[in-house]
């Protein structure tokens, strides 16, 4: 349900910024397709910051007809034959039929049968689970199909002034962990949605401004950008519980519009713009949507090249350098050459200087192998709990890197996160 077109005071102190400013654009414009093309970002994105807002409003007590339903009703009868009667509401769910069915295949893992003496079966117990792989192919298919609803970004107007043709500027994204949740007095720092958000668009921002105006840009998420994959926080494969921040919606919506933002920022300086977004063992699933996403968001935009590839392994070349993109969990670093060489004959024979960029350890490792350079980055969030008390340390930072088409590495200029807290 969406509140009324007419502007209503009362419930701005239920909403955020970001819901309220979606809320007047609603009333303003009067739909929710206007309100999303004036403010950049998709219908359902709109929908979802009314929804919220009215919910919370609800939750308080406020507007109860318009998102509040009687479910049953119930009546007290005391010994002295007096009756008291009075309704249950709750609020309103989505319509079954309005709700977007995902996917999920199972497999028959075991089966007991009882049967009587003549063979005849009395009973049978089916025991079924999930089969991964399967429900990850559909579960894509699936959203696939719903991401085809996604409207195009808007063009960024392209920088104005000389580009570089003969550099690339290239911002690998470590392990951001957003959703991730640490508390200084049991992690020495404290992270959440919102430091996450400020840390990593200060750091943007400060590595864009440092690299030159090079004509091509590179962003490669190198895994692990989200902290969990579902609504349950916890690893995908080992199902470890992990320390998460608020709720797995609002990290989606949120990581999203910092990805974006990188994008933007990334476009004012350089005339192209290729991203590379890779899942890792946190975000394995929620990587591939990502991905999907951002391959419909630009799919209209000449100056974004989105690397819509679902291997685990994204190269790229600019003249006679090699660069390749992993998370770096499942193959060890001095075998990344070889696997490299492998996948990509004809470039690995193109090109001299050739860097494999990993992620997953958080911490720096720079080895060179015969024929390459394998670099593992650091990361922007702190050690979380577990972290914290498994003794791991690690700088905080992020790196911005400048290739010459030549075939070596120009420059690097380095951000750490304790430029914002000084500020």
């Amino acid at each position: 349900m969406l509140p009324p077109k007419i502007l209503d005071d009362n419930l701005r102190e239920y909403a955020t910024e970001h819901q309220w400013n979606t809320y007047v654009a609603y009333c303003g414009l009067g739909s929710v397709k206007a309100a999303a093309d004036r403010l950049g970002c998709s219908p359902q994105n709109v929908g979802q910051n009314l929804r919220c807002m009215l919910h919370r409003a609800a939750a308080a007590g406020y507007a109860p007809e318009a998102t509040f339903e009687t479910f049953a009703k119930s009546v007290y009868t005391s010994s002295s034959g007096n009756e008291a009667m009075w309704d249950k509401r709750r609020l309103k769910a989505t319509d079954p039929d309005d709700a977007e069915q995902m996917p999920q295949p199972k497999i028959l893992t075991s089966l007991s049968t009882m049967q009587r003496g003549n063979g005849e079966v009395i009973v049978q117990w089916k025991r079924e689970d999930i089969e991964k792989q399967a429900q990850l192919a559909l579960f894509e298919q699936h959203v696939q199909g719903l991401i085809e609803r996604v409207p195009t970004r808007a063009p960024v107007d392209p920088p104005i002034g000389v580009s570089y043709t003969d550099l690339l500027a290239c911002y690998p994204v470590g392990d951001q962990h957003h959703g991730m949740s640490a508390w200084a007095r049991e992690a020495g720092k404290n992270w959440d949605l919102k430091t996450s958000d400020r840390t990593i668009r200060a750091a943007a921002k400060y590595l864009i401004g440092q690299c030159p105006p090079c004509e091509q840009g590179l962003i490669p998420f190198l895994g692990d950008f989200h902290h969990y994959d579902s609504y349950k926080p916890v690893t995908p494969e080992h199902r470890h519980l992990l320390d998460a921040d608020s709720r797995f919606p609002k990290m989606i919506d949120t990581g999203w519009m910092i990805i974006e933002h990188l994008i933007t920022a990334a476009l004012e300086r350089h005339q192209h713009v290729t991203v590379s977004f890779i899942g890792g063992n946190h975000d394995e699933a929620t990587a591939a949507i990502t991905r999907k996403f951002l391959s419909r968001l630009y799919r209209d935009n000449p100056r974004v090249t989105i690397i819509d590839s679902d291997s685990f392994w994204h190269y790229f070349q600019f003249g006679k350098v090699m660069l390749w993109m992993n998370h770096g969990d499942r193959v060890k670093p001095m075998q990344q050459a070889g696997v490299a060489a492998a996948d990509q004959p004809v470039m690995w024979g193109e090109t001299t200087y050739r860097m494999g960029m990993l992620g997953h350890r958080h911490h720096i490792e720079r080895k060179g192998v015969p024929g390459a350079i394998i670099e593992t980055f650091p990361v922007l969030p702190p050690e979380d709990a577990h972290a914290h008390r498994g003794g791991y340390r690690s700088l905080q930072q992020m790196d911005a890197l400048v290739f010459h088409r030549e075939g070596r590495l120009q420059s690097r200029h380095h951000f750490y996160p304790d430029q914002v807290e000084a500020k």
